[in-house]
């Protein structure tokens, strides 16, 4: 039977058959190690423009940005819906003839999109709704200031705005119509700046305050309730200048990032991050940065449990992109710098549930400079922290920063009850434009010449100040402890050093500069 079956006629079909599954599996293999790499994408549409804010649901990824090249108004919201690999599904603007700002992007359950920000060209703040493929479902104007968040909440809908200084809070139905309105009876001069939203523990709201602690501006927390009644508040910060931008409440704690200035120092503008735990009392605090400025915009909570902050930093040698993640004890990890030709940012990010990062900001800017509006691209970019950035077409580096341990002034107050007001809602219907071939890739890239750089560093945490040393050497190929640069001449950008000046990246989406845009266009 042995024989028989060595001469089985069936051999030849069988080893096809291996041929093939083994074909397969190479190709699975091969196309595995293609997504390994990091997806980086540079917007090609002309004028000022810069991606302020992203959100992600199932497979599909939103970044909302804004950009006077599209030839609708002045300025217009931009929307492009992406895959993890890079490609994009649509990209539309949305606006009228004058300037129309975006704040706050957010992906529902049922795939539709709820976009929140302020309109010039209908006079008001602003928050529309469009489906899966980008078309309008309904756009509503409000007679108040800028909508810096709109949220699902319950049925409906909760939406921050202000008034008088104050965070004020909007019960929406499912379509934006008012259910009622509530100014949040704080005691201080608040300018609020986001919002989230975490289920059986309540509505958490951060801004930039007044504070009585300190007599300066500080990071501000507080948590209300739906109708806005307010549990308490919190400051946060120091003698000079705190600035927040950014908040990540999750089930242990809440992470609140921006930059301080540190003791009346305007000069020296570092990265901030307090973590509390959820009734916003104290847990630790932390300063990191080179010699120049370096602040975060943006916080999320990845999966495994771990921090990412994205923002901006000076202290490269040209303005860069720049990631840092931590635990939730405030243990620093890797920093990753993100560069081109010009000033380079991110202003917003999110995790996948794949364990990846997506991030977007600003590329190629050519100043950050207060009141400036510098040109710059569109930024996307998708990887996971280990990933490798070769062929790139941008510069990336790995380098640790100096860390401090600090003890911010707190100062709290509980209880407030909410201030009833009554605002209105009109329909508006803004024009909707296709953008065809909006974002180009940079990563990866077909045939790229790159050369590789060592790069190491030395990394202490403390109160003294730490020294990096970066020695580079010539590389054909990458490992993770390498810089990846492309062949781009680059130009150096130097910091005006204007300390407290600094608003964030581009100020394009400083949002008291926000709420001045909406104001000149009614003037």
């Amino acid at each position: 039977m042995s024989g028989n079956f060595l001469l089985s006629p069936s051999i030849p079909l069988r080893v096809k058959e291996l041929k093939v599954r083994l074909l397969v599996l190479i190709l699975l293999l091969s196309t595995a190690s293609l997504a390994q790499g990091a997806v980086m994408m540079e917007g090609t549409t002309s004028g000022l423009g810069s991606f302020i804010a992203i959100d992600a649901s199932g497979n599909t990824i939103i970044a909302a940005g804004i950009s006077n090249g599209t030839g609708i108004g002045d300025f217009d919201v931009v929307l492009v819906a992406f895959k993890e690999d890079g490609r994009v599904l649509w990209e539309k603007a949305y606006g009228g003839t004058g300037r129309d700002l975006v704040s706050s992007v957010k992906v529902l359950p049922d795939g539709s999109i709820l976009v929140a920000g302020g309109s010039a060209s209908f006079n008001g703040g602003w928050v529309f709704l469009v489906g899966e493929d980008g078309r309008i479902a309904w756009s509503r104007v409000y007679n108040t200031e800028m909508i810096y968040s709109a949220l699902p909440y319950g049925n409906g809908i909760l939406a921050l705005s202000s008034a008088g200084e104050k965070p004020l809070l909007l019960r929406l139905d499912s379509e934006g119509l008012v259910e009622s309105a509530y100014v949040i009876n704080t005691s201080l001069r608040v300018v609020p700046v986001t919002m989230r939203i975490l289920p059986g523990q309540g509505v958490y709201i951060g801004g930039i305050a007044q504070s009585n602690a300190t007599g300066s501006l500080d990071f501000w927390l507080a948590k209300v309730g739906e109708n806005g009644e307010l549990v308490w508040e919190r400051t946060y910060g120091f003698e000079g200048m705190d600035r927040l931008y950014d908040v990540e409440v999750d089930g242990r704690g809440v992470t609140l990032v921006g930059y301080s200035t540190l003791f009346n120092n305007e000069t020296n503008v570092n990265l901030l991050v307090v973590r509390t735990n959820l009734d916003g009392k104290l847990l630790w605090a932390r300063v990191v940065g080179g010699p120049r400025e370096d602040w975060a915009n943006a916080v999320s909570l990845l999966p495994g449990g771990k921090l990412v902050l994205g923002g901006i930093t000076y202290s490269a040698q040209t303005p860069q992109a720049w990631l840092l993640f931590m635990d939730e004890y405030g243990t620093i990890g890797e920093s990753v710098l993100i560069g081109s030709r010009g000033i380079d940012w991110i202003r917003a990010l999110t995790s996948l549930p794949s364990g990846g990062i997506v991030f977007a900001g600003g590329l190629n800017g050519s100043s950050l400079g207060t009141g400036s509006l510098g040109k710059s691209s569109f930024f996307l970019g998708v990887f996971k922290q280990d990933e490798s950035f070769a062929n790139c077409h941008v510069s990336v580096q790995r380098l640790d920063f100096p860390v401090e341990s600090v003890a911010p002034i707190t100062w709290v107050r509980s209880g407030g009850n909410p201030l009833p007001v009554s605002v209105s809602v009109r329909n508006v219907a803004p024009q909707a434009k296709t953008i065809k071939n909006g974002l180009k890739a940079l990563c990866p890239l077909e045939n790229p010449d790159t050369t590789s750089t060592m790069t190491t560093t030395s990394h202490t945490t403390g109160t003294t100040t730490t020294k990096t040393t970066v020695a580079t050497t010539t590389a054909t190929t990458t490992t993770t402890a390498t810089t990846t640069t492309s062949t781009i001449p680059s130009t150096t950008t130097t910091s005006k050093n204007e300390g407290w000046k600094l608003c964030g990246p581009g100020l394009l989406i400083a949002l008291p500069l926000l709420t001045l845009f909406l104001r000149r266009r009614k003037a």
